[in-house]
């Protein structure tokens, strides 16, 4: 089984005492734990109420949102909960999944605040588990949130043990719709439905931009800034379906000609495939989806072989 885990405002909720203590365990010196302790706690807010700042306020915990130190401190907070579970992988009490016979069990992912736990699908794993959990939710002050949270299983899992499991971890069982990083945390057959919401959000983004009544140079500088930055995630860790890049394409080519993508008609003066080459040879270097993701296939190409 995969448990997915969403930590409830991962930010908000980190314990300063902890945080301190996590410095200290990780052999920083006394005195840039006290300058690091000092970043954290010297903040104040103020809340505007119609228009006007109210009288400031200091909080008690948590790292501030933006922040450059914040990602880091939070990194080091987190990696307490992977050391839970690599001492009771040693202890035989987690066993994580192989993807094959030599290769090694692997129990957990993270990256940032999101978190993949895998274990066997029985009680006693998912036991052991939420007593990892519980432990770091009391020492670092972070809750896990159990509407978010979810668990896979394989199909061998029989209903009665998805049931005891589901109880004791009290979370729902995954549904196929979760999205984890940005792309869908389970792949079906009709792998093309699984990126319509590519072109879903691009469409989104675009209609908020129709009332701005921008110029053709707006309308360039959003496109390349803002349209096409959506899928590039995804790009880098997946080859998308060549339809699904069509649509994003198409998507974006009907925004700058129009302004308006609700328009099935339009009149486009110049092809898009020369709107695309360079602007040395008289383009507008607007980046194609489909050259974008062959040049992360080939990225990820030289990143195995050296």
């Amino acid at each position: 089984m995969a448990i997915k885990l969403d930590m409830l405002k991962a930010y908000d909720r980190i314990e300063w005492n902890f945080l301190h203590e996590v410095l200290k365990g990780k052999g920083f010196d006394t005195r840039v734990c006290a300058l690091i302790m000092e970043c954290v706690r010297t903040v104040s807010y103020s809340v505007p109420i119609n228009g006007v700042p109210q009288k400031k306020f200091e909080p008690q915990r948590g790292l501030r949102q933006g922040d450059p130190l914040s990602p880091f401190l939070f990194l080091l907070c987190h990696d307490v909960l992977s050391k839970l579970i690599l001492r009771q992988q040693i202890r035989g009490q987690i066993h994580g999944i192989s993807i094959s016979r030599t290769a090694p069990a692997i129990s957990h992912l993270m990256f940032a605040n999101d978190t993949i736990l895998f274990a066997r699908a029985n009680g006693r794993m998912a036991t052991n588990i939420l007593e990892c959990i519980h432990k770091y939710e009391s020492w670092s002050g972070q809750q896990c949130s159990l509407v978010k949270s979810s668990v896979l299983f394989s199909e061998n899992v029989v209903s009665a043990h998805k049931n005891d499991i589901l109880n004791i971890l009290n979370v729902k069982e995954c549904d196929g719709q979760e999205k984890h990083l940005g792309n869908p945390f389970v792949f079906k057959r009709k792998k093309r439905e699984e990126y319509l919401y590519f072109k879903d959000k691009v469409l989104k983004r675009i209609e908020g931009w129709k009332s701005k009544l921008l110029s053709f140079a707006g309308r360039t500088t959003l496109v390349k800034s803002v349209a096409l930055s959506i899928p590039l995630y995804a790009m880098s860790t997946n080859k998308l379906p060549v339809s699904s890049c069509r649509e994003i394409d198409r998507v974006i080519r009907k925004y700058w000609w129009t302004g308006n993508t609700k328009k099935d008609r339009f009149l486009a003066l110049v092809g898009w495939d020369r709107l695309c080459s360079p602007m040395a040879t008289g383009g507008l270097g607007f980046p194609e989806a489909k050259g974008y993701e062959l040049s992360f296939v080939g990225q990820t190409g030289l990143a195995v072989c050296f």
